[in-house]
């Protein structure tokens, strides 16, 4: 088993990764929903986001595969420390987008 500081150092980068992540996912998905209600072609950006919800996935499976690392940690420690990274991380995601996520998931269900 990876030393538990390499483990969290590894779980502490995939964490700001998916916060990244989620941000780029929100302004492509902004773009295509402006690109269809324009019926311009999406071609491009659809594969762009195709690609970047992939990535989403793959990082979120490395998360898990890292989270079951730490298993014998105890579920307080990780939930404790998952909390701290994501409640940082969340308020400056939330100052910066003001919401955007959330915005993105509503455009998306009227676009549907």
């Amino acid at each position: 088993m990876m030393h538990k500081d390499a483990i969290m150092d590894e779980l502490r980068q995939i964490e700001l990764d998916v916060v990244e992540g989620e941000k780029q996912l929100a302004d492509i998905e902004a773009l295509l929903i402006e690109l269809k209600r324009l019926n311009e072609d999406t071609t491009r950006v659809q594969a762009e986001v195709d690609l970047m919800r992939k990535i989403q996935l793959e990082r979120d499976q490395s998360r898990q595969r890292l989270l079951s690392l730490l298993h014998p940690l105890g579920h307080d420690e990780i939930a404790r420390f998952l909390n701290t990274n994501l409640n940082e991380e969340g308020g400056q995601h939330q100052a910066q987008h003001g919401g955007a996520a959330q915005g993105r998931q509503a455009k998306a269900s009227n676009a549907a």
